[in-house]
């Protein structure tokens, strides 16, 4: 019999759940580093808005400020962070800066997005005593 696909030999998770929970564990309350995405406002832009854009918007909201709504990023940066392509992430940009969800400032090299609060606000990091 064969070594490769040797179905006896496979070990079998007696709780496959556990496993995934120890892996995607719900933050404790006291960890406060989080986004809040304001749904009203966002039922309204899904209709409208595509998938790549959504996934540039987030990977920018997750490097929002508590009290600030500039971030920076570079393409490259958005691009590691998303896996889209220098075109795709560009297309996405532009559709975000249309749809009035971003405003970009500064210059290429070292673009600055300005994210509407009106979807997306950063809570407040856990400090530690």
């Amino acid at each position: 019999m064969s070594d490769k696909f040797n179905l006896l030999s496979t070990p079998v998770l007696q709780n496959p759940l556990a496993e995934v929970r120890g892996v995607c564990q719900r933050p404790t309350r006291k960890d406060r580093g989080f986004m809040k995405i304001y749904s009203e406002s966002l039922e309204q832009l899904l209709p409208k808005i595509s998938g790549n854009a959504l996934k540039v918007f987030m990977a920018l909201g997750g490097k929002l400020g508590w009290e600030n709504t500039v971030v920076e990023m570079t393409r490259n940066e958005i691009m590691e962070s998303t896996g889209l392509s220098e075109k795709t992430v560009q297309s996405a940009l532009n559709e975000l800066e249309e749809l009035k969800v971003i405003s970009r400032i500064g210059p290429n090299n070292r673009r600055k997005y300005v994210l509407s609060q009106m979807y997306v606000k950063k809570g407040k990091s856990s400090k530690k005593s």
